[in-house]
């Protein structure tokens, strides 16, 4: 990644690596992380960054300007009750947010507190999805000010525009719901039509490699370039998948091409027909199943169809075949049958041939 948009960056020094937090908190920052992935997936350039600079970062791109929006997440059962404000002091979470401020003030747009419960102080509570700290009661402003002031730029810059109050909807049964929930309606705006399984493979996807951004544990003398690098996941990444799923689940091969393009136009056994009707299917599953995995063997097979139609002005389908099991048979994992990797070639050749 290119920092040079973001100049702050170029001097900043994590305050600490926050090290393992219970799973339940990680799993709720991650469903996080997807909401916003899917929310700005259709509306602008962005890197999303896991547990780096803050529980989720997320640096657009788009603006004349690039920016970054930091969000600190406050998670609890929701039968336990409010977030005490007093609480929060205690523990220097409104500090710890006006690091921000102090280290990357040039570049924030906006910083987040999230909490899935009500704020409270006293006999009050705060509700909303979007509240500037500086439109808070006053008594509430007055602690946190009290908190932040121990900063070093606090009397230079005070209380910040930047800082926003959010309540979500989350908890610890049903964000993972919501997210895959999200995750349909974003599909459905692509105009993706996939099998109900099939999205849940392309979430269980998702969810393993934002997890492993999640779980990448740096040092605090790390290069900021390198721990982004592993710590981050872009709207251009996920755009790849949602390509990879779009070829996956397009129809390019049926068992009439089969016949029509590579067997002659022949009337086959009952068994043969069988036999590709279920590898036609079955190769769609397996690729939905891992499509992160399988995206660079495609993408390497149909690298190697466009060499050999461009380079051999006398070659059918057939011995195109012929040349992808004798390059690609012993590449393609996953258990695939002699028939189902007949069929992927067949269906990475008539992708190549249709321009998909």
């Amino acid at each position: 990644m290119d920092i040079s948009a973001y100049p702050s960056l170029s001097r900043y020094k994590a305050r600490e690596n926050t090290g393992s937090l219970s799973s339940n908190r990680l799993a709720m920052q991650i469903s996080f992380a997807m909401w916003k992935l899917f929310e700005l997936f259709q509306k602008e350039d962005f890197l999303v960054v896991m547990d780096y600079i803050d529980d989720i970062a997320i640096f657009s791109f788009s603006s004349k300007k690039p920016n970054i929006v930091t969000y600190q997440l406050k998670t609890k059962d929701s039968s336990t009750g409010n977030f005490e404000l007093k609480t929060l002091v205690r523990n220097n979470v409104f500090l710890k947010l006006y690091d921000h401020i102090e280290k990357l003030d040039d570049d924030i747009r906006e910083i987040y507190l999230v909490t899935n419960n009500p704020l409270k102080y006293k006999s009050k509570t705060i509700t909303g999805k979007h509240i500037a700290f500086k439109d808070l009661e006053k008594d509430f402003k007055e602690l946190i000010e009290e908190n932040m002031s121990t900063s070093e730029s606090f009397n230079a810059k005070g209380l910040s525009s930047k800082f926003i109050y959010s309540l979500i909807d989350m908890s610890i049964h049903n964000h993972k719901d919501i997210s895959q929930s999200k995750l349909n309606e974003l599909l459905i705006r692509e105009d993706i039509n996939i099998s109900v399984k099939s999205a849940n493979a392309l979430f269980s996807t998702l969810l393993d490699i934002l997890t492993t951004k999640q779980n990448y544990e740096f040092s605090l003398q790390d290069d900021i370039v390198t721990v982004l690098k592993r710590k981050s996941y872009s709207k251009s990444d996920f755009k790849l998948i949602l390509d990879n799923v779009r070829k996956i689940n397009a129809d390019v091969l049926s068992y009439e091409d089969i016949c029509s393009y590579y067997k002659g136009n022949i009337t086959l056994s009952l068994r043969d027909e069988s036999l590709y009707r279920r590898a036609i299917a079955s190769v769609k599953e397996k690729c939905n199943k891992s499509p992160n995995i399988l995206q660079n063997l495609n993408e390497s097979i149909c690298r190697f169809i466009e060499e050999q139609i461009d380079t051999n002005t006398d070659l059918n389908r057939n011995d195109l075949v012929n040349l992808l099991q004798h390059t690609f048979n012993e590449k393609v994992g996953l258990e695939f049958s002699k028939e189902e990797k007949e069929v992927l070639y067949m269906q990475n050749i008539e992708t190549v041939l249709r321009g998909y």
